[in-house]
């Protein structure tokens, strides 16, 4: 079976501890496009905060990003699909943020945004190499967020999942993408978000899902038509 795609994710997948790609992985990159196999970019990051890998690599085919609520083409950077959060969520996320004191930030057309400078801000900033804006939620018009993120140590963390979960479940996807990071976005099919970007019937997947997994190997054949799906090893807190 000859290979059509690949998708994988960047940090503790693609990237090394430093955040970078090494050379040997360069390289094989470069290899699986003069192949003819599509790398395939499934990261929890914004497109923004992608872009420097993408040019540096030239990894110009559709690049899910924000864990999969908005997948754009790598070339032409066309938004190909978009969810975002329901108003109403976000601002119930905003104010559990605001009722435990704990950072939050949201994703708004690229922007990151947030109501006050802190050290978890700084943090961020400084991670995703972005330049947060100062807000206030309460006089924005559209809290449709892409993404929604808190950060504090975990067992505080903790403590807003079980209220998120309790309220929004069946309508959020939440996730630890590290210990101090919490993630709330549209509730989506993570493997019909691969369907969508995929040119043939015939797949490999290699990938990190952040939440509550071990390795896990899963290989199907419909129809003779065989896709393998690794999963890489993510985070249980």
């Amino acid at each position: 079976m000859r290979y059509k795609l690949i998708a994988l994710d960047l940090d503790g997948t693609l990237l090394d501890n430093k955040h970078n790609i090494t050379d040997f992985t360069g390289e094989v990159l470069k290899q699986l496009d003069d192949k003819g196999i599509k790398v395939v970019i499934a990261t929890g990051r914004s497109y923004t905060s992608l872009q420097p890998k993408i040019k540096e690599y030239g990894l110009e085919h559709p690049v899910i990003c924000y864990n999969g609520a908005m997948i754009r083409d790598g070339k032409t950077h066309e938004i190909i699909f978009h969810k975002t959060l329901p108003a109403d969520i976000t601002k119930g996320l905003i104010e559990i943020s605001r009722k435990y004191n704990i950072h939050f930030h949201g994703f708004y057309k690229g922007d990151f945004l947030h109501e006050r400078v802190s050290e978890h801000s700084k943090f961020y900033e400084n991670l995703s190499g972005l330049n947060g804006q100062i807000v206030d939620f309460d006089l924005l018009k559209d809290l449709d967020f892409t993404k929604g993120m808190f950060i504090a140590p975990h067992s505080a963390l903790k403590d807003i999942e079980r209220e998120v979960l309790s309220k929004y479940s069946e309508r959020v996807y939440s996730a630890f993408s590290k210990k101090n990071f919490f993630e709330d976005f549209k509730n989506l099919s993570f493997f019909n978000l691969l369907y969508d970007v995929t040119y043939s019937v015939k797949w490999f997947f290699f990938f990190k899902f952040d939440v509550h997994v071990s390795l896990i190997r899963f290989t199907y054949s419909p129809n003779n038509n065989n896709f393998i799906i690794f999963i890489n090893r993510g985070f249980n807190y």
